[in-house]
């Protein structure tokens, strides 16, 4: 597993005060990781459960979706 992630900071001083402005890039480069499936059951279109019969459930797999680029703006005020 690998990934580039990057923060940039702006800081502002004032007299006891201080702001600071930042960005913050993880998985800059969009590092794709093997992830296990996840286990659920199947919903429809109002979000029930669909049943099987009157004890159980469909069940559904879904593939864990890696590879993003996750951007984080921010700013923190100290006092």
């Amino acid at each position: 597993f690998h990934q580039l992630d990057v923060r940039v900071d702006k800081q502002f001083n004032f007299r006891k005060k201080t702001l600071t402005t930042y960005i913050d890039v993880a998985n800059a480069y969009k590092s794709k990781l093997s992830n296990i499936p996840y286990l659920t059951v199947e919903r429809d279109a109002r979000w029930q459960t669909v049943e099987k019969d009157a004890n159980s459930y469909h069940p559904l797999l879904l593939n864990s979706d890696t590879g993003r680029i996750l951007y984080t703006l921010g700013i923190i005020f100290d006092m």
